[in-house]
């Protein structure tokens, strides 16, 4: 292995900083200066031409060109493949966290188990990511916890295709590939026998790892391990942890079987029975609302408004003097006045003076935020009155919410004239949550405006049907653009209060398409 590399350009990035070191390999900070970009630069340093050397080689361009043929959310998207004087390099996304190795580690030193929430969301996301790749003929091989990046928001990443194999163009000639504690019983026999289970299998050690506190079989030395894998039943995990469901136990055994034809045929499949069995057994949801990779998405800029709402704007940023304030307050305190004056005059007695004020409750809140946030009133749009802080709920109203998108934008348009409240609306790809309406400022879409997510290097233009852009989100990873077909072409669902109310297509690049809600009347 050569010196460190600190301040050498590959490629269009320089590195800074040395992140980590294993086997033929290391991983350096890189920036793009260029672009301004940051990345992670995998560099194989290779000393001498030897049969070894070449075969180091063949794997890196292997791992390179499976990372670009797979696009999907959950699988670490590559920048840039080259050699440069003798370095084989690829940079790929930067991701600011941790692994699930440091996580499982902390927890063991904590003497903990991960709560089954935040492990059923972490597992769904590398389930469907090892789902892609099977489906674009690609089995990773090396599927363990320190291949499992976690972002600070808790998304996860599936890294590493270092020992991936597409079965219809590679082989391995008999040689054992992988990690000793995560390897599938016929890859520690022969890597040419692995297959897509083989991952599945890797992924429930993982499973019985998270649930239990250790991994099914150790041993001295690696050879041992492999053993095992290949001939010993795993001690069944409520052994070591009664509180896993019996149901759990039963589905992680059956990944963890002998013959591959008796595991899951799929990764979500597998991942979905085991919330099952805790959904079950009353300790989770049915769903990960509130997990997913909306947490992931930067933050909601504002979007075009109207030159009376950027005048108002603009009145707003002056009114920050002492001066300014007492005007505010009062402004505030005669519309408390208004409101009051009306709960007063609302019919339908105790009941209705009950709801009107709880709306009252919600003005007075919608006016403080217009009156003194300004990034709430360039993201709401126009003040509250007391007939539009009441948004149409989607069981009074026929009308619907249009998607348009295509491989560079997604926007969700109210079509009605009316402003609907969309706290209840998700986007699931999946068993998991992509978006949801609480991203949306105030829980609420005006009548005729548009929500829109794009690819930041793209201007679209806005389309029919959406009079002005209310917000919007800019993501600088195509990979977050859950709408594309990345191979796998698996769509996504428009949810509506937990109801199904369109299934709407994967948009392959190039192309467009529309999906509209189905709303009752």
């Amino acid at each position: 292995m050569k010196p460190a590399l600190i301040g050498r350009q590959l490629g269009d990035y320089t590195l800074v900083r040395l992140l980590a070191t294993g086997g033929m390999s290391r991983i350096y900070e890189g920036v793009d200066k260029r672009l301004d970009r940051r990345a992670a630069v995998k560099v194989l340093d290779l000393d001498a031409d030897s049969a070894e050397s070449e075969a180091m080689k063949m794997r890196f361009t292997r791992e390179a060109r499976a990372l670009a043929k797979l696009e999907h959310p959950h699988v670490i998207p590559i920048y840039q493949y080259g050699e440069q004087d003798g370095f084989f390099f690829i940079a790929m996304k930067l991701i600011e966290g941790t692994d699930l190795a440091q996580e499982l580690k902390e927890l063991k030193r904590q003497n903990v188990y991960m709560e089954p929430v935040r492990a059923l969301h972490i597992l769904e996301q590398i389930a469907q990511a090892l789902d892609a790749a099977h489906a674009a003929q690609i089995i990773h091989r090396d599927v363990k916890p320190s291949n499992i990046l976690i972002d600070l928001n808790d998304r996860a990443t599936l890294s590493d295709f270092g020992l991936v194999i597409q079965p219809s163009v590679d082989s391995t000639y008999g040689t054992a590939f992988g990690t000793p504690r995560y390897i599938s019983p016929e890859q520690a026999t022969d890597s040419s026998l692995a297959v897509t289970q083989s991952d599945i299998y890797s992924l429930g050690i993982i499973v019985y790892e998270l649930l239990s506190g250790q991994t099914p079989f150790d041993g001295k030395s690696a050879m041992e391990i492999a053993l095992s894998h290949i001939n010993d039943a795993p001690p069944p995990p409520r052994s070591i942890n009664a509180l896993i469901p019996l149901e759990v136990e039963r589905v992680v055994l059956k990944a963890l079987a002998k013959d591959p034809a008796r595991r899951y045929s799929s990764a979500v499949e597998f991942i979905a029975a085991v919330r099952k069995g805790y959904r079950d057994a009353g300790i989770v949801a049915d769903d990960t609302t509130g997990l997913g990779r909306t947490k992931a998405l930067p933050p909601i800029t504002p979007g075009v408004r109207a030159s009376q709402d950027q005048r108002r704007a603009a009145s707003r940023r002056q009114m920050r003097g002492g001066i300014a304030a007492g005007v505010v307050l009062l402004t505030v305190l005669a519309l408390v006045v208004i409101l009051v004056n009306l709960v007063g005059r609302s019919p339908g007695g105790t009941v209705g003076a009950a709801a009107t004020s709880a709306a009252t409750a919600d003005s007075i809140t919608t006016a403080l935020s217009v009156l003194l946030d300004d990034s709430a009133t360039a993201a709401a749009g126009t003040p509250a009155t007391a007939e539009s802080s009441l948004p149409m709920l989607w069981q009074e109203t026929a009308a619907a919410i249009l998607l348009v998108y295509d491989d560079s934008a997604l926007t969700l348009v109210n079509t009605s004239e009316v402003e609907l409240a969309v706290t209840g609306v998700e986007l699931v790809q999946g068993e998991a949550q992509v978006f949801n309406g609480e991203r949306i400022a105030r829980g609420v879409l005006e009548a005729g405006a548009c929500f829109r997510i794009r690819l930041q290097e793209r201007q679209t233009d806005l389309p029919d049907g959406c009079e002005r852009l209310q917000a919007e989100i800019a993501v600088r990873d195509a990979s977050a653009l859950f709408w594309r077909d990345a191979g796998s072409a698996i769509g996504f669902t428009l949810r509506i209060d937990g109801q199904t109310a369109a299934h709407c297509a994967a948009v392959p690049r190039g192309e467009s398409r529309t999906c509209r809600a189905a709303l009752a009347g």
